[in-house]
């Protein structure tokens, strides 16, 4: 039985070449399948990571998951699909705008959202296939509990006299778009 080399494109942001026997497949399947489940277990705190990241991550990271069900409708024929996509991109272009109106304040070092998922080491291509391969029912967690936080975020910045009245409304915009493609599952 011959021994043959897999190769793991941006596995944990490095091209990473295994020379694969038996045993070394099998750990890295077991290490994949134990990833997926710690997230499935904690799927609010990985919505409050990707909620919290920086604007254009979060913004990259629903786009993702919209082309990824774009895909997905294409091939089942589905209406059901395309509109929860097409929720996700109003909210991809709402986050989009969000960042456009603060990342110079988000790119210092005093930066208060992290430039990366906390938590999570993958990248965000791997997220996005993770989380649409999700059962329906725990995708619309996730969905539900990322629209919340971006509303909790919404909320702090349209209060408490901060005076970042345009930021909340796009805020709002990404939340509504959010909790509408949950409500379609």
């Amino acid at each position: 039985m011959s021994c043959k080399c897999i190769t793991f494109y941006k596995f944990y942001e490095a091209n990473i070449k295994y020379d694969c026997s038996i045993v070394t497949f099998i750990y890295l399947y077991y290490y994949l399948v134990q990833m997926a489940r710690t997230y499935s277990r904690n799927l609010e705190d990985l919505a409050h990571s990707v909620g919290n990241a920086q604007y254009n991550i979060t913004a990259e990271c629903i786009g993702k998951v919209a082309n990824n069900i774009s895909k997905k409708a294409l091939n089942t024929h589905s209406i059901k699909p395309e509109d929860i996509a097409n929720h996700l991109y109003k909210a991809k272009s709402s986050m989009d705008s969000a960042w456009e109106i603060c990342k110079d304040k988000m790119e210092g070092e005093c930066a208060k959202h992290p430039t990366q998922i906390v938590g999570y080491a993958g990248t965000i291509d791997t997220l996005a296939r993770y989380l649409t391969k999700l059962p329906d029912y725990k995708f619309k967690k996730f969905i539900n509990y990322l629209g919340q936080d971006i509303l909790r975020q919404a909320d702090a910045d349209f209060n408490r006299n901060r005076r970042r009245k345009k930021l909340a409304s796009h805020l709002y915009k990404v939340s509504n778009s959010l909790l509408e493609a949950g409500n379609l599952l």
